[in-house]
């Protein structure tokens, strides 16, 4: 396990607690990097690479705006929701975040992060896309 301290927050490289936590909130084995304020768990294999820690630092932002308890909250209302009245596979269950939809949008501007404004989240509640990867990582959004 390494440990490197980023201002604000931790980055923790550890495979097996990301593994651990991974299949806790529902991810799976494949989960590359977990965001708990203020840490960011981090596969080795994963290698951290810039958009990857601008996508879990959007998370840290997330975290500490809403005061962890409203992030925690947030996602549990939107994960049931995706999952017992939408219906979606484990997958898109995990993009149907208001946090994920907001991180994984914007995760390749390297301005993001310091234009972004305060609770910026909450408009992805009401604006969702489907996102899913291509074949060379790209992600394509669609409409519901």
């Amino acid at each position: 396990m390494k440990v490197e301290y980023k201002g604000y927050f931790f980055i923790i490289i550890s495979d097996t607690i990301v593994r651990r936590l991974g299949r806790l909130i529902s991810l799976g084995d494949n989960a590359m990097a977990i965001t708990v304020f203020p840490f960011i768990f981090v596969r080795r294999i994963t290698r951290p690479n810039k958009e990857l820690i601008r996508h879990e630092t959007i998370h840290i932002r997330q975290q500490l705006e809403l005061l962890l308890v409203g992030a925690i909250m947030l996602y549990l209302y939107e994960f049931l929701y995706a999952k017992f009245v939408k219906k979606l596979d484990a997958r898109q269950v995990y993009y149907y975040s208001a946090m994920e939809q907001e991180a994984h949008r914007n995760a390749r501007n390297e301005q993001y992060l310091k234009t972004r404004k305060p609770l910026t989240v909450l408009k992805y509640i009401f604006n969702k896309k489907q996102l899913r990867r291509g074949p060379n990582d790209e992600l394509i959004q669609e409409e519901y």
